[in-house]
């Protein structure tokens, strides 16, 4: 009995393992928030936030806070155990103000969900520039009024000639400042989302004016201080200022609200699972010059319905459109030699799909469900056909193989398909394609053409 327990112990607990995907890249390694709270009084405020644990005082901690609405201020705090706390003074008066806290390891970060509090609205804060009034300084003492001093006036002699009449001064009319034209204009950013403004501010706002300009977006090479934990935006088209990032990222975008997006024209690679289950998404445009795009990219983007890739992508990752149910048609680009496992597997609506001209291997699965695909022509350089890579296509009638010599194929490759399906060989191959590798279990689905 003890060692069924522990079969059993063994057993879940692998189960449990299985199930834990790949680890937040941004937040490995740094405690969440259990709790966020503010104490308002007048127009100060203290700011709290409580840790799953405690920490040694080497991470480094603090708030995110604004005006709501604009973008928020970076502040760091005082970490005592498990309790980030500050108090910042000299807020405005009834003012409605947002916050969220923060911890990093120097190379993590993780926030707080955001919260907000109000000041009260009968104190004014003091300007921090204007100075002290001095009771005893006639000067800057608003309650006496300052006495002009008084001259003697001075009587030039009568017989000195050097003595003028003084001559009034002429308007003359005032000379504009001249503009260099060779001097850059600030261009700001006009964000359709405002929760996205915010992240990008935060992150890039490198002059500390509550904007973004196309100079500080053109300047980012690196998208990794950009925090979008918990932060769900629905559009991002203003990502195509960001001009010289070349790389999307891991779990990037990952949220249910984005329904909108620009890349802009030096992207280079989107990484695995940088879009997976994003399933407002729609359209994807991607630009010329991006060679790979990774495993899971859009995955579970079940309302996509029109892709447009770039002639220059040579690596589409496994289950990389995945699930994505309303996708109905595909044309991939003649730089691309592989399918890998499972790209297109459950893609229900996809009824056309045009495969690359050097297309050399279609691996296990790449077309697998595809239940309204009609037909498919595989290209003259395909080598092997693996497992599965067509099957459960209930409605798939003409293939029309255009090897010479008949590809490697997998035993189950077309399994499940309808029964009235022809597979169409060149003629001059036909006695070789049924005597080819795996070919016995598909002999009476096989047709001789001429094209």
């Amino acid at each position: 009995m003890l060692r069924l327990h522990l079969h059993i112990l063994f057993l879940c607990l692998l189960m449990a393992l299985s199930c834990q995907r790949y680890p937040d890249p941004y937040t490995e390694g740094v405690p969440a928030f259990v709790s966020i709270e503010s104490h308002v009084q007048g127009s100060s405020v203290v700011m709290t936030a409580v840790l799953k644990k405690a920490l040694p005082n080497k991470f480094e901690c603090g708030f995110y806070y604004g005006l709501k609405g604009t973008a928020q201020k970076k502040v760091e705090a005082q970490l005592q155990g498990s309790r980030v706390t500050l108090e910042q003074s000299g807020l405005m008066s009834a003012s409605n103000y947002t916050f969220k806290a923060y911890i990093t390891n120097g190379r993590n970060e993780r926030c707080s969900q955001e919260s907000t509090f109000s000041t009260d609205p009968d104190e004014t804060p003091l300007d921090p520039e204007e100075p002290p009034v001095d009771p005893d300084d006639p000067s800057t003492n608003p309650d006496e009024p300052e006495t002009p001093p008084t001259e003697d006036p001075v009587t030039p002699p009568a017989d000195d000639p050097s003595t003028e009449p003084e001559i009034p001064p002429t308007d003359d009319p005032v000379t504009p400042p001249v503009v260099d034209p060779e001097e850059p204009t600030v261009e700001l950013i006009d964000f359709a989302d405002a929760t996205m403004k915010s992240a990008c501010v935060a992150a890039f706002d490198v002059d500390h004016d509550g904007e973004l300009s196309t100079a500080e977006a053109s300047a980012v090479k690196d998208l990794s201080k950009l925090d979008l934990n918990g932060v769900y935006a629905a559009s991002f088209d203003e990502f195509r200022y960001f001009t010289s990032v070349e790389s999307i990222p891991p779990a990037f975008f990952k949220n249910q609200l984005l329904v909108s997006i620009t890349f802009p024209a030096s992207l280079k690679t989107i990484s695995s699972e940088a879009f997976e289950d994003c399933l407002g998404l729609t359209h994807i445009e991607i630009p010329s010059g991006v060679t790979e795009i990774g495993s899971w990219a859009f995955c579970g983007c079940s309302n996509i319905r029109t892709v447009s890739l770039p002639q220059t992508l040579e690596t589409l990752g496994e289950q990389a459109f995945r699930a994505c149910s309303k996708l109905d048609s595909i044309e991939l680009p003649d730089s691309m030699t592989e399918l890998h496992r499972w790209m297109f597997y459950q893609c229900s609506s996809l009824s056309r799909v045009t495969l690359p001209e050097n297309l050399r291997i279609i691996h296990d699965g790449a077309l697998s469900s595809c239940y309204s695909l009609l037909e498919v022509t595989v290209p003259s350089g395909v080598l092997s056909i693996g497992y599965d890579a067509f099957a459960d296509c209930r409605q798939l009638a003409d293939v029309y193989m255009l090897p010479a010599d008949p590809p490697l194929m997998g035993t189950t490759a077309f399994n499940t398909n309808p029964s009235y399906m022809k597979i169409r060989v060149p003629a001059s191959s036909y006695d070789r394609y049924l005597s080819g590798i795996g070919w016995e279990s598909y002999t009476q689905y096989l047709m001789p053409w001429e094209y």
